[in-house]
This record gives structure tokens, sequence and C-alpha cells, in this order.
């Protein structure tokens, strides 16, 4: 079969989402923190693999499991859309894959 610009156009989207997923997937054991509480400049996690703990901490000091989320999941969207300017603390519960795009890359791509 003879490639056409359509072919040769997906060809070079496919070889862009190989390149984006393995320059910048992260992995992380059960119990580290993926990301921060506080962090102001959070990146944007796609979690491909795993499960995470989302943690609040209150004015007393205390902390609170908020919300699980789990592989398909997108985490640090709400700092994206300028919804929250301080980050939740995020910790992995098991083993966990993401792809971790940095904040300057996600804004170009998605605002």
């Amino acid at each position: 079969m003879k490639a056409t610009p359509i072919h040769n156009d997906l060809l070079h989207i496919m070889e862009d989402s190989i390149n984006i997923t393995h320059r910048f997937t992260k992995s992380y054991v059960p119990g580290d923190q993926i990301i921060p509480f506080g962090q102001a400049e959070t990146p944007l996690f796609f979690l491909i693999e795993g499960t995470v703990k989302i943690y609040l901490y209150h004015e007393n000091g205390t902390r609170s499991i908020i919300h699980f989320a789990q592989a398909g999941d997108i985490l640090g969207e709400l700092s994206l859309l300028g919804v929250e300017e301080q980050s939740k603390e995020v910790i992995a519960q098991s083993n966990c894959t993401c792809i971790v795009v940095p904040r300057d890359k996600h804004e170009q791509l998605l605002l």
C-alpha cells in the first residue's frame, strides 16, 4: 500500500505520542509522594497504572483523605484550570506509573 499524506500525518502523531510517553513517564512505589501539598505550579499527571490517595491538610494541622484516584485519572488539572492555587498531597498506594507533563508543556498544549 502506498503511503498517503494522511498516513504520514498519522505516523507522525503516533511517533510524537511514543516520544512524549517515553520522555515523561515516571514510576512510583507505594508511599511515594507524587504531588506535595501546597506545590504552586503542579505538573499535569496522567495516572496510567496504579492507585493513589489524595489528601487535604486543614488549618488545625489534621489531614483528611478526600479522594482516591486510579488508572485513567488525571491529577493536577484543578491547578491548570486555576480552580485551586495550591495542590493537594497525592501519595501512591500501589505501584504507579504516570505520564508527567511539565506545566510549561501542558499550558502550551491544552490552553
